[in-house]
């Protein structure tokens, strides 16, 4: 293993360890299975993201608008902070699907985790590195010696800093990363200067950009045409239980379409069903709705930018191929991992078997 390899994935690659060392990578995290007449099938999916924000909206979407209930699936979607903590969920069997960026997909591959993406969720890739306007801060090559603002520390957001620095010959050792959570928190600790740089995935930076912080995107060489990744599954459980996961995964891309269609009304659903996401005291209702329609909408954009308009769902297999090769020269991987080890296409046609454009004509029509 490269000395690199080791330095900018630790956490992820502690966890490969343990997980293929006690036999797990081979058959966990396949779903309890129930047909119609057993009343709906429940699953677990991991959220690689530390708090719900209207990125978010087209789950809420496909519960509350009834696109799971229509595929008798009941679906618990829980927050696990990170991408490796929600590979930790799906090979462990606390998951039975996951969302989430290629990073630990495809170094899992590399370490015998058998984890695949089986259909889109964010499209191009996510991760960007920006700075406060005016910074003199130009390139990663100068951010030595600089805070940089992460999620977590653990984060796939200072994992990508790392690769940057390490691309442009900085030692990422040589940074330091300040834990700032979500929201309100990212925004105080730019205001403040606690922080030079943020590494953080398109999403939360609009959630910025609505709280009126202006940012400078700083170039990353390599990044055009890379994937972003998308809903997972153990091989093994998307071979035993295919039916079930074209029916999660119908739903979830139905909840794309109604939120392509109507923003607005998939972001209600998700103050329905978890009220912390809503307005905050004393900000007026429309403009909390307004800018949690910017977000979700940042979303869609990504996912039409990497499948097109009437495509959503759809993977790039050129893109894995690319974020696969970055990943490489970025020295996370060094033993080879193809395409079909971490893209499972062959459920998609299923999945998407269903009029997208009723479908968008009928949300359209919705308060």
């Amino acid at each position: 293993m490269h000395n690199s390899e080791r330095t900018l994935c630790r956490p992820l690659l502690a966890l490969l360890t343990t997980l293929v060392a006690a036999g797990l990578a081979a058959g966990c995290g396949t779903a309890e299975h129930s047909g119609a007449t057993d009343g709906p099938t429940e699953l677990t999916v991991a959220l690689s993201s530390p708090s719900w924000n209207a990125g978010f909206a087209s789950l809420a979407a496909a519960q509350r608008e009834g696109f799971l209930q229509r595929e008798n699936l009941r679906v618990n979607f829980v927050l696990t902070g990170t991408g490796t903590a929600a590979a930790q969920q799906l090979a462990g069997g606390g998951a039975q699907a996951a969302v989430m960026t290629p990073e630990p997909v495809v170094i899992g591959a590399a370490h015998g985790l058998r984890l695949q993406i089986f259909v889109d969720y964010y499209g191009i890739w996510q991760y960007t590195l920006r700075t406060p306007a005016g910074s003199p801060i130009t390139s990663p090559a100068q951010l030595a010696g600089k805070r940089i603002g992460v999620t977590t520390p653990a984060s796939s957001g200072a994992t990508f800093a790392r690769v940057a620095m390490t691309s442009d010959g900085v030692n990422p050792d040589s940074a330091t990363f300040v834990p700032l959570g979500t929201g309100a928190q990212q925004l105080t600790a730019v205001r403040r200067g606690d922080v030079d740089a943020l590494a953080l995935w398109d999403t939360q930076y609009q959630i910025l950009a609505n709280g009126g912080l202006s940012l400078t995107k700083l170039p990353v060489e390599g990044l055009d045409g890379l994937y972003g990744g998308g809903v997972v599954a153990t091989a093994s459980a998307l071979a035993e239980h295919r039916d079930l996961y074209v029916r999660l995964g119908r739903a979830l891309v139905e909840g794309y379409y109604f939120t392509a269609a109507n923003p607005g009304a998939a972001v209600r659903d998700m103050w329905a069903l978890h009220p912390e996401t809503g307005p905050v005291p004393g900000q007026p209702t429309e403009q909390a709705l307004l800018d949690q329609i910017a977000v979700a909408n940042v979303h869609t954009r990504d996912m039409q930018a990497q499948a097109g308009p009437s495509r959503l769902g759809q993977m790039s297999r050129d893109g894995m191929a690319k974020t696969i090769d970055f990943l490489r020269r970025a020295g996370l991987v060094s033993t080879p991992v193809g395409v079909d080890a971490v893209l499972n296409t062959g459920l998609l046609a299923e999945i998407t078997a269903f009029d997208s454009v009723g479908l968008m004509n009928a949300a359209k029509a919705r308060n």
